[in-house]
């Protein structure tokens, strides 16, 4: 008897390599004994690309016919193509296959993700209230991370709930380069102002 193996595309980005590793070794061990492959679609576009390189990085997802597998994983964690992300999902949907996203929350469809919200606000109230933080800079990466920017909002509405707003220093958006990061905190350093209680950083 022949036994044909299921196909399940993964799309990501290789930024977040790390968790990217554990992710897909802990779906291996999931799927051991059950026929399946894993077929990874992985690029590094970047915010900072040029238009040209990063339509070039993110053609990777256009490669699979998604009429030849039995589902699909989106791995959302540094992937802030939200454009990309739909092309895939409307895909899946014509395709008729199920699809799970890790890190990106969309309506009707089935997530695997941490609370980054609640996180943020623990930390707002470790750093206030055991280290007596009252100066604020936080680093954000890109402007279409969801994790970035609800751990933004998750500071922001923490300060705003205890009447502390003013905490806040500043805010930046890094594209997730460290480059950028390093130049923001460089240009504070050297601005003879006093440095900050604490950076508090979106990733």
């Amino acid at each position: 008897m022949i036994v044909v193996k299921k196909k399940i595309a993964v799309f990501s980005t290789g930024w977040c390599a790390e968790i990217l590793t554990e992710f897909i070794t802990g779906m291996q061990k999931e799927l051991e004994g059950d026929n399946a492959d894993i077929f990874l679609f992985l690029c590094f576009a970047s915010p900072a690309d040029s238009p040209a390189s990063r339509v070039g990085e993110l053609n990777i997802y256009n490669l699979p016919d998604l009429h030849d597998f039995d589902g699909v994983v989106i791995f959302g964690s540094g992937m802030d193509y939200s454009d990309r992300v739909d092309n895939i999902l409307a895909r899946c949907k014509e395709a008729d296959i199920p699809v799970v996203i890790q890190g990106l929350k969309r309506d009707g469809i089935s997530f695997v993700g941490a609370d980054n919200y609640q996180a943020m606000k623990d930390l707002c109230e470790h750093v206030i209230n055991k280290h007596d933080v009252k100066d604020i800079v936080f680093l954000g990466g890109s402007k279409d991370s969801q994790d970035s920017e609800l751990r933004l909002s998750a500071l922001k509405d923490y300060l705003r709930e205890h009447n502390v707003e003013n905490y806040l220093r500043e805010d930046h958006h890094t594209n997730w380069e460290n480059s950028e990061a390093a130049r923001i905190t460089n240009e504070i350093c050297k601005s003879g102002k006093k440095l900050p209680d604490a950076f508090i950083c979106g990733n």
